[in-house]
């Protein structure tokens, strides 16, 4: 289970200074009576959601799941027969191989935050950077 804490702040706008998240459209209302979060007050010092500066407990709406399938590196790689290689390149090179290299490529996951991975409390951190690397290994 991770609380997401950003989901949880933007709806508490305690200055109205922030743009509010579209989550705000599913808070109560008299026209809205059956709303999944109670009603949402613009520039509420009260807090709205927020129970205490960051201290106190938030409600239950807040918590999700976190479960999630992570494609954490991937790697392909084709290496050039060396019968190719003779007759192309009359035996310049040897060896040639060519190959990429992938990491955090893919998260699957049902939270609305920006990584699972935290667990607990999610309080904004920034997710793995995906990288890609592109290589050739060539043997004279």
């Amino acid at each position: 289970m991770v609380m997401n804490q950003i989901r949880m702040r933007g709806l508490s706008q305690v200055q109205g200074s922030q743009n509010s998240p579209i989550d705000v459209k599913n808070t109560w209302t008299p026209e809205n009576p059956d709303a999944d979060l109670p009603r949402y007050i613009w520039a509420n010092y009260g807090r709205n959601y927020e129970t205490g500066a960051g201290s106190g407990s938030p409600a239950a709406n807040f918590w999700e799941k976190g479960d999630y399938l992570m494609m954490r590196e991937v790697t392909l790689s084709y290496e050039v027969p060396g019968k190719a290689l003779s007759s192309i390149l009359k035996n310049r090179i040897k060896g040639l191989k060519v190959y990429m290299s992938g990491s955090n490529l893919l998260y699957i996951t049902r939270y609305s935050g920006t990584f699972p991975e935290v667990g607990g409390y999610d309080n904004g951190k920034y997710p793995l950077p995906r990288t890609m690397t592109l290589g050739v290994s060539a043997t004279l």
